[in-house]
């Protein structure tokens, strides 16, 4: 399942991947990665080595997709607090910094593969977050509800905001429901992560396989 998709023809089952995030402090610094992340360095608190990459799709919000990764690399060849994020475009325009990174950068998809190029194929521990929009209530009906203690096999239920963790913390799923009938649904766990072309679509669907515990599927 492409829930990153930007066409809106391929969204038939009222699914959106909203956003795709992975961090981890031992991503390793390939000779490539610090000479692609160079032109982008910034201050980041008192780390004079960090840096800030972002890129845009061409297509218009609410399904264009937006490309975030943020680091400090340090002495022994380690990016501590890396961060790579795929979400979709905010309303609001973009700040001109990253529309001018982004074109200097070729787009999102440029970006993204060589982004993904520089970092060299390696598997990392990260934890890996993912949300999704749910746009059809009636084919994704949650099996949790508000005022009513829910049973998810493996998940402890914490609170009423519809928080989960499972029986090891190191999986926890957030469901928002919206007044409008839409509802998010977020769900995060510690992982090995292997970094490569098709990492989005893999890791989404690895994640999305959790979040169909806590759907009743018409």
């Amino acid at each position: 399942m492409n829930l990153f998709t930007e066409d809106p023809k391929f969204i038939t089952e009222g699914l959106v991947g909203f956003e795709l995030t992975i961090r981890s402090d031992n991503l390793n610094v390939t000779d490539a990665f610090r000479e692609f992340v160079a032109p982008f360095q910034t201050r980041c608190g008192n780390i004079e080595t960090a840096f800030d990459v972002a890129a845009l799709s061409d297509v218009e919000e609410p399904l264009g997709l937006y490309l975030a990764c943020h680091g400090h690399t340090n002495e022994s060849g380690i990016v501590d607090h890396f961060a790579i994020t795929i979400r979709r475009k905010p309303s609001d325009p973009a700040p001109e910094e990253i529309v001018q990174t982004s074109k200097k950068l070729g787009g999102f998809e440029n970006a993204l593969k060589e982004l993904i190029q520089a970092i060299g194929t390696q598997e990392i521990d990260a934890r890996v977050s993912l949300e999704i929009l749910v746009l059809k209530y009636k084919n994704w009906n949650p099996k949790v509800k508000k005022r009513r203690i829910p049973s998810v096999p493996g998940f402890t239920y914490i609170d009423e905001d519809l928080t989960f963790e499972s029986a090891e913390k190191d999986s926890k799923v957030i469901i928002s429901i919206n007044k409008t009938g839409t509802y998010t649904f977020k769900v995060s766990t510690k992982s090995k992560v292997l970094l490569d072309s098709d990492y989005i679509d893999r890791i989404s669907n690895q994640l999305w396989e959790t979040a169909q515990l806590f759907f009743n599927k018409v």
